[in-house]
């Protein structure tokens, strides 16, 4: 009896422990125990909106699907219009197959795409080779086709773009592999064709859309997909030059876009903003449960003990300490501390029984954030590829008496040195695993 009696009086004694840390959690997880901003976060948040011009070719990959009748900015706007209000209406911006069939004329991807296979430009050295294999196969008279390039040819000579918010998960995307996908085909038409100064006509214009895009992106996806556009131009051009289907004057209007990222260019900051306004989005939706649920199970623990601020504080520092010391070092300096670079910050949250301060906001960062130092090493590797390349073509230009003189004179921004230069090709190690670098030269 007097065990029973001791179980049952420890049990009241764990039950009251039990529900004290509850009022004491559900206490000072109120909103007036929240955290202020944090000052670098604010300092982000604070920058002006990229303003959506009506040129803005944004709006014009959006509507890149659109019906032949209809025009692809217009329709792209309104399809992003659609978003944002359903957005501000409901907090759910998720468009339906029906919004892109009434808005659009379909809700999916052109007959032709599926005639062309995909080629990964970082893990495959040939992308043109096949690139041209396809298009010679293909059918020329497709006028769907036919269409969808000159709709390319139309968002390549716009001089703008921009994303438009609001950020959130459900943000629509343009067609991005589509639009990679036409640069391609125009690119292996023109290398088809046998025309050489088309060909470096097509690939100038085509790098120099890329680098727009990664200048004025606002968005880590949006940077990313004109990573890849441009780095398959690259290989064409070196491509190109080691079989020495360019002219002297081709040559020199190819090296007029090969000049080193500017400072717009080589960053991942202008994207950050929109990155955290999309946790914020996510975050501000954990009342409706919506999009803040990204785990099955976790609603109650996020909707109700998670503080809005002091979350988007620890997720900040988590993700993007790692990235805004990366930002701050050069190309040596990044390549020495690149891979601790890459985790996420020692902040990744622990848990323990005292943590009642935030703890749904310490299981959504634990599970939202993922590191973004790998992005900006893709961006340096792109950045030391239009340094080789660029040694590539002015190999190609000169006497063979000036080689070691350019070598010597070069500049891999990995290393801060020359150039190596053996056994016929350009020699670049590249941050990314698994993906090589280096150029074969011309002979």
């Amino acid at each position: 009896m007097r065990m029973i009696r001791a179980l049952r009086i420890a049990a009241v004694y764990l039950t009251g422990a039990a529900l004290l840390l509850l009022l004491a959690a559900w206490i000072i997880n109120l909103p007036v125990f929240d955290e202020q901003p944090d000052p670098q976060l604010q300092s982000l948040s604070a920058a002006p909106a990229m303003s959506a011009p009506e040129d803005n070719a944004f709006f014009a990959l959006m509507g890149l699907r659109a019906d032949a009748d209809r025009d692809i900015v217009e329709s792209g706007r309104k399809l992003y219009e659609r978003y944002a209000q359903r957005h501000a209406e409901t907090g759910d911006g998720t468009l339906q197959p029906e919004d892109f069939i009434e808005l659009l004329g379909s809700d999916g991807p052109p007959a032709w795409t599926e005639r062309y296979e995909n080629c990964n430009h970082r893990s495959e050295s040939s992308c043109i080779a096949s690139m041209v294999e396809q298009v010679r196969a293909s059918a020329d008279s497709d006028p769907e086709l036919h269409r969808a390039l000159a709709r390319y040819q139309s968002v390549v000579a716009m001089r703008a773009f921009g994303e438009s918010g609001p950020f959130t998960l459900q943000s629509p995307l343009p067609p991005y592999g589509d639009f990679l996908e036409l640069s391609r085909i125009a690119i292996a038409r023109a290398w088809v064709d046998g025309d050489s100064q088309a060909l470096a006509e097509a690939l100038v214009a085509d790098l120099r859309w890329w680098r727009r895009m990664l200048a004025q992106s606002r968005s880590v996806i949006g940077r990313m997909v004109a990573h890849a556009g441009a780095r398959f131009d690259l290989q064409v051009i070196n491509e190109a030059v080691r079989e020495s289907r360019l002219s002297a004057d081709e040559l020199a209007l190819v090296a007029g876009v090969l000049e080193p990222l500017d400072q717009e260019q080589l960053t991942l900051l202008p994207a950050v903003a929109s990155e955290m306004e999309t946790l914020r989005n996510v975050i501000d939706a954990r009342n409706r449960g919506g999009e803040a649920v990204l785990i099955d199970g976790q609603s109650l623990l996020i909707r109700h003990f998670l503080q809005p601020q002091a979350t988007m504080n620890l997720t900040f520092r988590v993700m993007m300490t790692p990235l805004l010391e990366a930002e701050g070092l050069d190309g040596p300096e990044l390549a020495l501390r690149y891979n601790s670079l890459c985790e996420l910050s020692a902040e990744t949250p622990s848990w323990s029984p005292a943590s009642i301060y935030n703890p749904g906001g310490k299981y959504f960062a634990a599970v939202a954030s993922a590191p973004l130092t790998p992005y900006l090493g893709r961006l340096h590797d792109f950045d030391a590829m239009l340094a080789a390349t660029g040694l590539h073509v002015a190999l190609a230009q000169s006497p063979g008496e000036q080689r070691d003189a350019l070598i010597a004179q070069s500049l891999n921004p990995w290393t801060g040195q020359p150039f190596v230069v053996d056994d016929g090709r350009i020699r670049l190690s590249c941050v990314e695993p698994d993906v090589s670098c280096d150029i074969r030269l011309a002979q």
